[in-house]
């Protein structure tokens, strides 16, 4: 009788090594290189609304995360396109920008020439060129780390079947969708909580 209770035992022992081994094995691996985006213009636009200053193009923000095999990852943001991205911006919005900020200060259209020369500028759009590299540097002095904070981010991962959870200085859950797409909460600022969607890159 004991032998067979232990024959019994050892028997669903091996059964249960089973189990878990092909469990293991379906458990399908999302490890690899995903990319995402979000446009920032409407948080640009509600910063800027005290001034009287809109923008109209597209400010991206492009961000890469890499899971690997081991279960770590990276999470990094392109700080160079971004930077040219904001560049792009003011430029293509400069006219509307600076018009805006002047009449802000209650400075009519018929006297924009004549306050650029009082300024030292040869006309009103060599003013509104220099006022643009001025906010574009100013931006890249203290602007983009306010936006982007910091900009990589590297720590370990877990998944089940709908959520991926990322374990850095805090612990993120993302939503694993069907497409096999990752929505990840990401945070801009204290009170700026973005859902960002990651693609995996074919």
């Amino acid at each position: 009788m004991k032998q067979r209770n232990c024959m019994r035992l050892l028997a669903l022992a091996l059964a249960l090594v089973c189990v878990l081994s092909l469990a293991a094995c379906n458990k399908k691996s999302i490890a690899g290189t995903y990319s995402g985006e979000y446009d920032i213009l409407g948080m640009v636009n509600e910063e800027l609304a005290e001034t009287g200053i809109s923008l109209s193009t597209s400010i991206p923000i492009k961000f890469v995360l890499d899971l690997k095999e081991d279960m770590t990852f990276t999470m990094d943001a392109d700080t160079e396109a971004f930077k040219e991205s904001v560049k792009n911006a003011f430029q293509a919005d400069k006219d509307s920008m600076i018009d805006s900020l002047m009449a802000s200060m209650g400075v009519s259209e018929e006297d924009y020439d004549a306050i650029a020369q009082s300024s030292g500028y040869d006309d009103y759009a060599a003013f509104k060129d220099d006022m643009v590299n001025q906010m574009i540097a100013g931006f890249e002095g203290d602007g983009e780390e306010d936006i982007l904070g910091e900009a990589h981010t590297s720590g370990t991962y877990e998944f089940d079947d709908t959520t991926v959870t990322f374990h850095a200085e805090t612990d993120d859950t993302g939503t694993l969708g069907e497409d096999g797409s990752i929505t990840v909460q990401i945070p801009l600022s204290e009170d700026n909580l973005i859902d960002l969607v990651f693609t995996k890159q074919q």
